[in-house]
């Protein structure tokens, strides 16, 4: 590991700034709050998936320090992942800005060396 590496000292602040970055990439809005799948008219959404996930829900877990380890906070960020491609494909509009906001998690991920704090 680089000496210039931006090492926290608690996994969960380098979580918050991966979180806070990756939100100004002009494709996460769409992760940024639950799915309404009424607004959206889109009323199979439930039915397709079944452990919904958000970066709000993820924020305020971050904040409330719900997850107990960093695994849990990567596990719920590629859920997020998963759900938009298990529902929208990845040639869909929707599919292709997940994918976009994916690839951008994992380069976060890896720049910020979240892997030093499993």
């Amino acid at each position: 590991m680089p000496e210039s590496a931006p090492i926290y000292d608690q996994w969960e602040k380098a979580a918050s700034r991966l979180m806070m970055t990756l939100g100004r990439n002009p494709a996460a809005w769409i992760f940024a709050a639950p799915v309404n799948a009424e607004k959206l008219s889109i009323l199979d959404y439930y039915k397709v998936i079944k452990e919904p996930m958000d970066f709000g829900t993820i924020k305020i877990k971050l904040k409330e320090h719900k997850y107990q380890k960093i695994e849990e906070f990567i596990r719920d960020m590629e859920l997020v992942f998963t759900n938009c491609k298990l529902y929208n494909g990845e040639t869909t509009e929707v599919g292709k800005m997940g994918k976009a906001v994916h690839e951008e998690f994992d380069r976060l991920k890896e720049q910020l060396f979240l892997d030093f704090y499993v």
